[in-house]
């Protein structure tokens, strides 16, 4: 039989020789092939204009301006993309013929005299050889996609890996998903602390605001139904799927879509997404299972990651702990590290701070004076002017603090700001003498904050400022111990919300 699958192969017999040509078409057409012929250079090129042929018999010597072989390279290199078996047949047994073939590709070299069966022999081991090299194309094309599936896992393993802060764990995770699948939309929906509620921890393609509108149901809308029942899905068209139409996340126009549950020790702990490919109609079955390897890689990093955080915040509040002890040996100071990160969190949200510098800011407020745990209660609490013995002692507090947390890898930025929040602008500051610039913009801010808390709160070794007069003292201090960009975004936001000054 001529068919592979259903398409009938297509042969185009180049043949002057019409009795010949008629003859070989016919035993071909026995066994259901499509056949054309042929009587010259200039009418087989007209016939594969229209037709696409799987093969190609030319006898070389033709009438005309073209012979056989001209014929088929001209052929041949009209439709590159094609490559169809060429058979070519001479009665004259020229040793330069059979070179010229080989330089266009021939397949095989057939001389006159000849029996007419030997060409559906002939086409049909051509046909059998096209088809082990097109299994063996294929076998290594699985090999290599395999080989390119285990390097990419290998290679989000290791970024995965090297990382336990959740949101770097969770960009990592959408930005590769996205890539290797080639897909427009991506995103990670994690369960809340009472697992009935799903929230957008990640995503790519979802506006930033709708993001954070997200809060899915167990067993509501798409991914509560994943969720719910832990199983992944492939769907080719969304809109057009009866079973889950209805279920689509609002406002999110969706059509090819795989959603994959992530699991940790038997318990689903959220959702990957993906949706709408990029060049391809739909998700193919193979990037269902790369997905779900992805997700099985996901969400061990992602229980790890929370774990962790669940140990910083343990340890967080037991540094805490610390500082309040602090405030409640000097009631003078009660609620002043709460105060320092109301202002100084202010003051880098009104200078356009990203979230994550700000975050960093309001940790460094609370443990600031940390180190005053290290400074004897008598000079903690002294009413009258400290001694310069007194006053180194008590200069020592944000080296005290900077040592005390630098076991705690994950603070490595709050304790740069702990360690120089008593810097000055003009250099003259402590610990290091750092100026300018050279002082990080977050310890600047807590500088003010600092200050402006001391200023407006009863001290033993001063009178309490009003809120204007405190504000002119930055202002006349801007420059020489404070940043001037700084002092002037907290004047602004504190003129014009006075509310905003605590009441100590």
């Amino acid at each position: 039989m001529s068919e592979i699958g259903k398409d009938v192969i297509s042969i185009l017999i180049l043949e002057d020789d019409e009795v010949f040509a008629r003859a070989v078409a016919l035993i071909f057409e026995k066994q259901n092939y499509r056949v054309d012929i042929a009587g010259s250079g200039t009418q087989a090129l007209e016939l594969a204009r229209h037709t696409v042929y799987q093969i190609i018999i030319a006898d070389i010597q033709l009438p005309g301006e073209l012979d056989g072989l001209e014929t088929v390279e001209k052929i041949k290199n009209a439709n590159p993309d094609e490559r169809p078996i060429i058979i070519m047949v001479t009665g004259n047994a020229d040793l330069n013929t059979p070179i010229r073939a080989i330089k266009i590709g021939v397949d095989d070299y057939v001389v006159k005299p000849v029996h007419l069966e030997y060409f559906l022999h002939t086409v049909q081991r051509q046909l059998r050889i096209r088809s082990i090299e097109r299994q063996a194309r294929e076998y290594v094309s699985r090999i290599e996609e395999q080989n390119k599936r285990l390097s990419f896992f290998f290679d989000v393993g290791r970024e995965l890996t090297a990382s336990l802060n959740l949101s770097e764990v969770l960009r990592i995770i959408v930005e590769r998903t996205v890539q290797v699948l080639d897909a427009e939309r991506c995103a990670i929906l994690l369960g809340d602390e009472s697992n009935e509620y799903l929230y957008i921890a990640a995503a790519k393609g979802i506006p930033a605001e709708m993001q954070q509108q997200v809060r899915i149901k167990k067993g509501a809308l798409l991914s509560g139904w994943i969720f719910q029942k832990g199983t992944s899905l492939l769907i080719d068209d969304l809109a057009a799927d009866t079973r889950f139409s209805q279920h689509s996340e609002p406002d999110l126009p969706t059509h090819a879509f795989i959603g994959v549950p992530l699991i940790f020790k038997n318990k689903t702990i959220g959702v990957i997404n993906v949706s709408n490919k990029q060049n391809k109609p739909v998700f193919s079955q193979e990037e269902l299972i790369l997905l779900e390897g992805i997700a099985d890689q996901s969400a061990v990093a992602i229980a790890n990651a929370r774990f962790y955080r669940q140990l910083q915040n343990v340890y967080l509040q037991i540094v805490t702990l610390l500082t309040s002890t602090i405030e409640m040996k000097d009631h003078y100071t009660k609620g002043h590290s709460e105060r320092v990160m109301k202002y100084a969190v202010s003051i880098a949200q009104a200078m356009g701070l990203p979230y994550e510098q700000v975050e960093t800011i309001r940790v460094a407020c609370e443990l600031h004076d940390l180190g005053k745990v290290g400074i004897h209660d008598r000079v903690l609490t002294k009413s009258g002017k400290l001694t310069e013995e007194e006053w180194i002692e008590m200069k020592s507090h944000p080296s005290k603090a900077a040592d005390i947390l630098r076991p705690l890898s994950f603070l490595s930025k709050e304790i740069i700001l702990i360690e120089q929040h008593h810097e000055r602008f003009d250099g003259t500051g402590y610990p290091f003498g750092f100026k300018g610039e050279e002082i990080p913009l977050g310890a600047r801010i807590i500088s003010v904050a600092d200050s402006f808390d001391a200023m407006t709160s009863n001290r033993p070794y001063q009178p309490v400022r009003t809120t204007d007069e405190a504000l002119q003292e930055l202002e006349r201090c801007a420059g020489r111990q404070f940043d001037p960009d700084v002092v002037q975004a907290f004047t602004v936001l504190i003129r014009g919300n006075p509310a905003l000054v605590a009441v100590s």
